[in-house]
């Protein structure tokens, strides 16, 4: 390994899985002797980042008119990017989520001397389908800038053919590298003193994310109320602006005293162990972070089977390319249901609290598929690209 200076560029250090990614591959890195710079294009943060990154904002706030953030973000961004590089000697920027991807791909364009791999955290097809304005303009971005950056990275196998296929990128410069968990971190994290609505003798299903609708929370709410007749409860953690609609469904359909919205905690691992099942109600996913962290809690998971990730994750081995339409499928790994189905999600749902021999099966199960996921196996996978390029 010969690179000294790298960057993560990044939109922000939110509460969401990429920046869990960019946090943990910081720590990492600067393990490995490398000097790492944090650049966000906005300051806003949740995530704490090793005292020894140097960290910097591209952008001095966020609060602007759409022009002028579209200005800062296609011109001025990736001139400040070229110029920080350059004054800093940096070897590598690795930029994470579409806005820093653009940023880094024009920073190469206006000359960047720097090696630049984009990390992409969603599926682009999926993530931009619609007609509108803004789902156009950035499949345009996509297929004119990101062939500009020396390589693209894909954090699951369908995403990476969805760019050569949808998009026409080359296959030469696309790579799967997956998500990283700390198993061992999470484990110790997960046995820490726990206070929350979750009842020791109630089944307890549990889902993270933001409250907007692609995450669709909803879905949920609306199949718990399909088997209220059962004991089970339900804990949603999260924020965003859909919490006062969830709130407003969960009291009209008479649920208060099963789901409990709560807020993010920086801890969700402790949540997660004391719990019996998440579910992902996703409408479309990268590689999910937290169904990963799940499984290293031994917790079972059922979720959509969205484009990409969830697939990947609990059924490894079927066709990643085939998708769900009116049935549950039972696997090795957790419980797949169509995407935006209610009936098929509360049959899951129903499934799991009535089948403890299955729940048994998938917690032995998870210890094995998790270890690809271990931080020093994405990291060298990670380290070995960069290697790779530079010759």
């Amino acid at each position: 390994m010969k690179i000294k200076n790298i960057v993560f560029l990044i939109n922000s250090m939110g509460s969401g899985g990429a920046e869990r990614v960019v946090s943990l591959l910081i720590d990492d890195f600067i393990k490995k002797g490398l000097k790492v710079h944090l650049l966000v294009l906005n300051e806003d943060s949740v995530y704490q980042v090793n005292d020894k990154v140097i960290f910097n904002s591209l952008t001095k706030t966020s609060n602007k008119h759409f022009l002028v953030q579209l200005f800062d973000n296609f011109f001025i961004v990736p001139l400040r990017l070229k110029k920080y590089c350059v004054e800093n000697n940096i070897d590598v920027v690795m930029s994470h989520l579409y806005r820093s991807n653009y940023a880094n791909s024009i920073c190469k364009v206006l000359g960047g001397r720097s090696l630049s791999i984009g990390v992409q955290h969603s599926h682009a097809s999926n993530s931009y389908s619609s007609k509108s304005i803004k789902d156009r303009f950035n499949r345009i971005l996509i297929k004119k800038l990101l062939p500009h950056l020396d390589a693209i990275t894909t954090v699951s196998k369908v995403m990476r053919m969805d760019l050569h296929n949808s998009f026409k990128i080359p296959l030469r410069k696309l790579y799967y590298i997956g998500n990283p968990i700390e198993i061992e971190k999470i484990k110790l994290k997960s046995k820490s003193d726990y206070e929350g609505p979750i009842k020791d003798n109630d089944f307890t299903f549990i889902s993270l994310g933001s409250f907007v609708k692609r995450k669709n929370h909803e879905l949920i709410i609306k199949s718990a109320q399909r088997i209220n007749s059962l004991k089970f409860n339900l804990v949603i953690m999260g924020r965003g602006e859909l919490k006062d609609y969830y709130l407003n469904l969960i009291e009209k359909y008479g649920m208060k005293h099963k789901i409990k919205l709560i807020d993010f905690d920086e801890n969700p691992f402790k949540f997660l162990a004391n719990s019996h099942c998440l579910i992902n109600s996703s409408n479309a996913e990268g590689l999910p972070m937290v169904m990963l962290e799940s499984l290293a809690c031994d917790l079972p998971i059922i979720s959509t089977d969205c484009l990409s990730g969830p697939r990947e994750i609990l059924a490894p081995n079927s066709n990643l390319n085939y998708s769900l339409n009116s049935e549950i499928e039972v696997s090795d790994y957790g419980i797949l249901t169509p995407t935006n189905d209610v009936d098929c999600l509360a049959e899951a749902m129903e499934f799991i609290i009535k089948n403890k021999v299955y729940r048994e099966r998938l917690i032995s199960n998870s210890k094995h598929r998790i270890a690809e996921f271990e931080l020093k196996n994405i990291s060298k996978e990670y380290i070995k690209l960069i290697d790779n390029i530079k010759c």
